[in-house]
């Protein structure tokens, strides 16, 4: 009979753990880099925001921001080996983004004298499921495959 090995607990090193807490921090920044500006537009646009606005064109700064959040999460996604890992950590990119942009649209509201209507709370908890499920599916585009044809997809 063959004796098995104990399994065996890996321990991150001291350089795994800065390269991922860099990684997370580039996602973030991919994130916000694209997200933000697009928002700043969208809300100012010709005196309020595009979707008090008569048409569709909410949809175009909406697939803008959703490519950001794609974006984040697919870099932080890179350094995972796992799905469920690559999933969790672009979801995580995505809620922190979706909530620094809640918070500075709050600040915004409140500088203007405006207040959150439960219509635009609806809208902001939409985006911030769209903002979690599409950093989690940009973090399993972006993981790499450590299966045994690996080498097919570097």
């Amino acid at each position: 009979m063959r004796q098995e090995e104990p399994l065996r607990r890996v321990v991150p090193s001291e350089e795994h753990r800065y390269r991922h807490e860099r990684t997370l921090g580039l996602g973030l920044l991919v994130g916000l880099l694209i997200t933000c500006p697009t928002f700043l537009v969208e809300e100012f646009w010709h005196g309020k925001p595009l979707i008090d606005q008569r048409g569709i064109w909410w949809v175009v700064p909406a697939i803008v921001m959703a490519i950001g959040f794609l974006a984040g999460g697919a870099i932080v996604g890179r350094h995972c080996r796992r799905r469920e890992s690559a999933y969790f950590q672009g979801a995580l990119v995505g809620t922190v983004t979706v909530w620094i942009i809640f918070i500075a649209d709050l600040i915004r509201r409140h500088a203007i004298g405006k207040g959150l209507y439960f219509g635009v709370g609806e809208l902001w908890v939409v985006s911030a499921i769209g903002a979690i499920v599409a950093g989690g599916l940009g973090g399993l585009i972006g993981r790499r495959h450590s299966g045994p044809m690996a080498h097919k997809f570097k």
